[in-house]
């Protein structure tokens, strides 16, 4: 079985075989606020457009990971970021964006916030990511397996021609941060990221670089952001890659609780496809086997009979 596997950000979400093919659909799906004590969003933070991965709450996370603190460096003042920096955000957003929807506020719990959604739920306007995790030309999946994300990425008309960069980080080990150095895979997985030239006023799909992806059973929080400087530009980073914090001057920031269970579906249909297609092979040849072997037999019996036949005649003549 061959084909792209890929997770499509629509309503719903579902894993399935036809004609050979297997297709998944995934959404980011909607989450019931739960009511923290959180702090007032204070004058002081800057307006920005800033995500909502949480920052010293709960992650969210489903069995095994169920009880996992997210200690993403959301806050603008954060306690969270490996380097000392503010929590990751864009200042200005007019000219490029992630998708079609944006949302500049105080921080992720601003009650001024235009989505008005002001808790850490996958929510926030976040629309730029519309495929992914996805993986294309295999039968049998690989656990990790080698993916790519796909967004859109939107520029206004009096947008200027410039660099701009992807980043991208996935908490991969489920512990609640995005740290390079706690886990068996880089969880900076998109790396600066050099997006192909842009053309003013369009929309466009851009497509990761792969990367590799464990074939998990819970979600985990992914940050993205589109911007003009390069991650490497702007914070120190060392061995524990980029951990989502800093302070970028144009573009968006986005936060997905991503569904990298339907990978494991993907994978489980993906098998019991590939073993259902052996059987039948196996099949096959045990039916062609058993077909010469009649033919042979069916020989064998024709030369048995003319051999008998021959005797007879000879006796006769005899």
């Amino acid at each position: 079985m061959f084909g792209t596997l890929c997770a499509n950000r629509t309503r719903r979400w579902a894993a399935g075989i036809a004609g050979g093919l297997l297709t998944l659909a995934v959404s980011a799906q909607a989450q019931p606020d739960v009511a923290f004590p959180y702090p007032a969003a204070i004058p002081t933070t800057p307006l920005a457009d800033y995500g909502d991965a949480p920052d010293n709450y709960p992650a969210r996370y489903t069995p095994p990971f169920d009880t996992v603190l997210g200690r993403f460096p959301t806050h603008h003042a954060t306690s969270n970021s490996l380097y000392g920096l503010p929590g990751g955000h864009a200042v200005r957003t007019r000219f490029e964006q992630l998708g079609t929807l944006i949302s500049r506020e105080r921080g992720p719990v601003d009650p001024g916030d235009p989505d008005t959604i002001e808790n850490f739920v996958d929510d926030d306007f976040d629309d730029g990511l519309v495929g992914g995790p996805c993986v294309g030309g295999v039968a049998v999946l690989a656990n990790p397996t080698s993916v790519t994300l796909t967004f859109e990425v939107t520029l206004s008309a009096d947008a200027p021609v410039v660099d701009r960069y992807l980043n991208v980080a996935i908490d991969i080990n489920h512990d609640g941060r995005w740290d390079d150095s706690t886990g068996p895979l880089p969880e900076w997985v998109v790396p600066d990221f050099l997006l192909p030239p842009l053309t003013p006023g369009t929309t466009t799909l851009v497509t990761t670089p792969p990367f590799y992806l464990p074939l998990g059973m819970s979600p985990a929080w992914l940050r993205v952001a589109l911007t003009r400087e390069r991650v490497v530009d702007i914070v120190p980073v060392d061995a524990t890659g980029w951990d989502g914090s800093g302070r970028f001057q144009y573009g968006e920031v986005e936060d997905h609780l991503i569904a990298t269970e339907l990978l494991a579906a993907a994978s489980a249909a993906a098998q019991a496809s590939a073993t259902a297609s052996a059987s039948a092979s196996a099949f096959a040849v045990a039916v062609a086997s058993a077909n010469a072997n009649a033919t042979a037999i069916a020989a064998a019996c024709a030369q048995a009979d003319a051999f008998a036949f021959a005797i007879a005649n000879s006796c006769a003549a005899a």
